[in-house]
């Protein structure tokens, strides 16, 4: 892959959830900070943003499955002499989503997690 728009295209569908659970993940985490500068933070928004997480890794293996539903659909169609270039090549972009999915929720676990350490012990 040359660079990140044909990664995130090759993604499908899916990246495009994937995205969104992670947008509202960086939104209840502006929500959180915004409270604790205020002295009202919320341990429920942080559990929030860990549940998004979890859900843009599961909407990732999600499209992992059906990547491969499509990959065996291609395959059915290709030429005997293409066919071990093309199944390395599918193989490639399979688990792009889950590979995104990843790369989104990581950071969403570490600022959860030092932001959760960073609150009084009574907030949790």
């Amino acid at each position: 892959m040359e660079d990140f728009l044909e990664f995130y295209t090759y993604g499908g569908f899916f990246n495009h959830i994937v995205s969104l659970f992670a947008l509202a993940g960086i939104v209840f985490v502006v929500q959180h900070a915004a409270s604790a500068r205020q002295a009202i933070g919320d341990g429920r928004l942080l559990g929030m943003v860990d549940r998004l997480a979890g859900l843009a890794v599961a909407a990732g293996l999600l499209g992992v499955v059906f990547n491969y539903i499509e990959l065996g659909n291609a395959l059915a169609t290709v030429d005997a002499e293409v066919f071990l270039q093309a199944s390395q090549r599918g193989a490639s972009i399979v688990p792009i989503p889950l590979g995104w999915a990843l790369m989104c929720a990581i950071p969403l676990w570490l600022t959860s997690a030092v932001l959760r350490q960073r609150m009084p012990a009574s907030a949790h």
